[in-house]
């Protein structure tokens, strides 16, 4: 009887996350991402633990994050190499300006990003917003943020594309799967760091954004702009 309530309390409560992607509209997206990127599309995955990767759902609500930080203002987006990239090019698909910088702060010898000049110019006078996997320290995103704005680049925020992380404040091994609370779901979906810690340090400006995936309850919503984002550009 227990199980029989819980299953049926699961569906009330997820339903709207179980839908129908159109098939040939995924597909179309996932090709389209391959071409420009290149890469193992399951970086993108939740493993079902029966042996098959599932990407659907993260690459719409990648998309759908894209979209939505447009309408803010964003025109454009450099992906830290090498694990910013993909969602880097995610957002290239979404209709940004796209630039890479390489730094990382494991690189032996890498005291400083680098950019070309072509790669600099491409982004002046332009909103950006910076694309990485996570982080722990800021420390990346401290360098880049410093380098870019050395040469008269706007960079207002960065994308994260993993939304769980360690070495925060507060945020250790056993709260991990509790990350929620570090995120605050704006009236879109969008989901925006709410912890403190990063401003609070100095590691980043005051007014810099960072923001992660579109909350996956949102699906349906994430699907329907990512499909006529794809079709009023003759993508699908």
């Amino acid at each position: 009887m227990t199980s029989k309530l819980m299953e049926i309390v699961r569906k009330f409560l997820f339903l709207n996350i179980e839908v129908e992607i159109n098939p040939k509209e995924i597909e179309k997206l996932k090709e389209e991402l391959s071409l420009r990127w290149g890469g193992d599309l399951r970086i993108f995955s939740d493993y079902d633990g029966l042996g098959e990767y599932r990407h659907d759902k993260e690459i719409i609500l990648h998309a759908d994050a894209a979209l939505q930080l447009k309408e803010r203002g964003y025109e454009a987006v450099v992906g830290i190499k090498n694990a910013g990239i993909p969602y880097a090019k995610i957002f290239k698909m979404m209709g940004y300006i796209y630039s890479e910088i390489d730094f990382s702060q494991r690189k032996r010898k890498m005291q400083e990003p680098e950019m070309s000049e072509g790669e600099i110019s491409k982004l002046k006078h332009k909103k950006v917003i910076l694309a990485e996997a996570d982080f722990i320290s800021g420390a990346t995103l401290q360098k880049v943020i410093k380098h870019l704005v050395e040469r008269d680049i706007s960079a207002g925020g960065a994308y994260i594309g993993h939304d769980c992380w360690t070495g925060q404040p507060g945020i250790t091994i056993e709260s991990f799967g509790k990350i929620d609370h570090y995120w605050k779901t704006e009236k879109r979906g969008l989901r925006r760091l709410n912890n403190k810690f990063l401003y609070n340090q100095g590691m980043i400006p005051d007014d810099f954004e960072i923001f992660t995936f579109t909350d996956e309850c949102r699906i349906n919503e994430a699907i329907k702009r990512v499909s006529e984002y794809l079709k009023e550009a003759g993508k699908i």
